[in-house]
């Protein structure tokens, strides 16, 4: 439960944080936005300005060079000149501002046509010998300079650049309407959820309580368990001690027992073997070391036809399985004073009488005891 409600705490601040994100990003788009629309403004201003300078530079320069040729006087002419100065300087510069838009480039060439046309007339207007020649040059390019046509192209790039301005505007509020609204649906939505993860904090503090409550109430009980589980506990130990007791007792009267019987079976003159089911020899007396003449551990765990022999077999051979003592131990039954071989220290065999006598564990053969008394 704590690991859950702890995974669903940090995806929503994960969600939160990644609203946040988004809207920083929004914010900083609209921003560079602003800042880019803000430079075309200022640019499109600039070409209307140029554009506006083109046409007041050639109106200036075609009223000068007209008050020259009426009045003859230097002042008109270093003005004319002036104007026209300022014409090239903003036919130079619109052509400039709009270098990368071919379209608007393109009109802003052919007006610098038609003013530098017009320009060049009121040029040969100020180089005219006196007032006559210059009205002549008036009269003769009173259409081919007209300034109509050159105001027409203008107003018409002006409009042109209104135009853009007032799309960019409408986009421009269009991106500021839709950032304000992603920036509000985006604190709303943090709001909201701050407030789940508000409501999960609390409804996990009071899981927390009830835990505890339940938690408090289960040691209770268990106290009282564990002193009820320490009682009985403290009692089948006393009943365990006791038991140990009595065990060890008879424990300590089945190794006397068995000590008692080990102690009977050494000291009886006859060898005694005691053999398994296999016919494999796993214990013997004292007597069988004498008179074989090798230690217990080279008869221990070996055939039992190791040591005895059917009479008439050699001693030492292998014991046939089927033979009589085979037969008796894997029938159950007993056998008596069986004449049989043994081979003693010099390696020569002793004429003995063996009896088998089964050893039985709940009605089932494991093994047996073999005794061999010597014919002297």
């Amino acid at each position: 439960m704590r690991d859950r409600a702890i995974r669903r705490v940090l995806l929503f601040f994960v969600a939160i944080g990644a609203i946040l994100a988004a809207v920083a990003l929004a914010s900083l788009w609209n921003i560079d936005r602003e800042g880019e629309s803000s430079d075309w403004v200022n640019h499109t201003h600039a070409v209307i300005l140029e554009l506006k300078g083109v046409m007041g530079a050639l109106d200036a320069a075609d009223g000068e060079a007209a008050s020259y040729a009426v009045a003859a006087d230097p002042r008109f002419r270093a003005a004319c000149r002036g104007s026209l100065s300022d014409l090239g300087e903003h036919l130079a510069l619109a052509a400039a501002l709009t270098r990368n838009e071919p379209s608007q480039h393109s009109q802003v060439l052919r007006l610098q046509s038609l003013a530098e046309a017009r320009a060049d007339v009121d040029r040969d207007i100020l180089r005219a010998a006196d007032r006559d020649a210059a009205a002549a040059i008036i009269r003769a390019n009173a259409e081919r300079g007209s300034t109509a046509g050159i105001r027409s192209l203008a107003d018409a790039l002006v409009g042109q650049e209104i135009a853009l301005l007032e799309a960019r505007d409408r986009a421009s509020f269009v991106q500021e309407r839709r950032v304000r609204l992603t920036v509000w649906a985006g604190a709303a939505i943090d709001m909201a959820l701050l407030l789940g993860v508000a409501r999960l904090i609390a409804a996990y503090a009071r899981t927390r309580r009830a835990a505890a409550r339940a938690l408090e109430e289960a040691n209770a009980v268990l106290e009282t368990r564990v002193r009820e589980r320490t009682a009985d506990l403290a009692a089948a130990n006393r009943r365990l001690t006791e038991d140990n007791i009595e065990r060890k007792w008879a424990n300590l009267a089945l190794q006397h027992q068995l000590h008692y019987n080990e102690l009977i079976v050494n000291s009886i003159a006859d060898l005694v073997l005691v053999v398994t089911k296999a016919m494999n020899v796993s214990r013997i007396n004292p007597a069988v070391v004498r008179l074989v003449g090798r230690e217990a551990e080279e008869i221990i765990n070996k055939p039992l036809s190791g040591v005895v022999a059917i009479d008439g077999d050699p001693v030492g051979a292998n014991a046939d399985p089927l033979g009589p003592l085979s037969r008796a131990l894997a029938e159950g039954h007993e056998l008596r004073d069986t004449p049989v071989l043994v081979g003693d220290r010099g390696g020569r065999p002793v004429r003995a009488l063996l009896s088998l006598y089964p050893v039985r564990d709940q009605d089932k053969v494991v093994g047996g005891v073999v005794i061999l008394r010597v014919v002297q």
